[in-house]
């Protein structure tokens, strides 16, 4: 089984690695939040008033997020067959609200945990960005934002998250979107639709 004329973009945050944003509210404000306690993708909307924001985004320029982030169950064994059946590009924002002049720092601290975490993705494949709806010619994308699934990509899949478990599955459907709970679920579909 072979692919590699087709290609798919892959998110990080709630896709690859999990708990990277809670943690970093945690250690700010010591408390012990669970991504599963919320409902919305913007928790720092929920938690924090207007002023502790602004001392939030000041404390993240500091605290690098990935270096206590978890890996998503399944990603370490799933993604290095991914690599070998397809031609694969992550693609992820580092774009802090609030902090945008600052996003080099993010930029900088999630490409390094990238290569450091998978050293068999290509550096050439990972991209940064804003907005994922300007790529064209994928053959599949994962991401956990239904925004983020609007671009010309013959199937896009929603990885289940904190932020989207309420969407309901005809919605996504209306809009060709495939759920997928789990990276061996990713696999699964990607060999099904051969």
């Amino acid at each position: 089984m072979n692919y590699k004329n087709e290609s798919i973009l892959i998110d990080v945050d709630d896709v690859i690695v999990q708990n990277a944003f809670i943690d970093a509210i945690n250690v700010f404000k010591g408390t012990n939040h669970k991504e599963e306690d919320f409902t919305t993708y913007f928790i720092e909307d929920i938690v924090f008033s207007d002023n502790e924001k602004k001392q939030f985004r000041e404390f993240l320029l500091t605290y690098n997020i990935y270096e206590n982030c978890k890996l998503i169950a399944g990603v370490e064994e799933v993604l290095p067959c991914l690599c070998n059946i397809l031609d694969v590009y992550i693609c992820s924002s580092c774009i802090v609200k609030g902090l945008e002049k600052y996003s080099g720092i993010f930029f900088k601290r999630k490409f390094d945990f990238l290569l450091e975490k998978f050293p068999y993705i290509d550096p050439d494949k990972i991209i940064f960005t804003s907005s994922k709806n300007n790529f064209r010619g994928f053959d599949y994308q994962i991401d956990d934002r239904v925004e983020n699934l609007k671009g010309d990509i013959r199937c896009k899949m929603l990885f289940s998250s904190y932020h989207n478990r309420d969407i309901d599955y005809g919605v996504l459907k209306k809009m060709e979107i495939l759920r997928v709970n789990s990276w061996s679920e990713i696999l699964n579909n990607i060999k099904n639709m051969h």
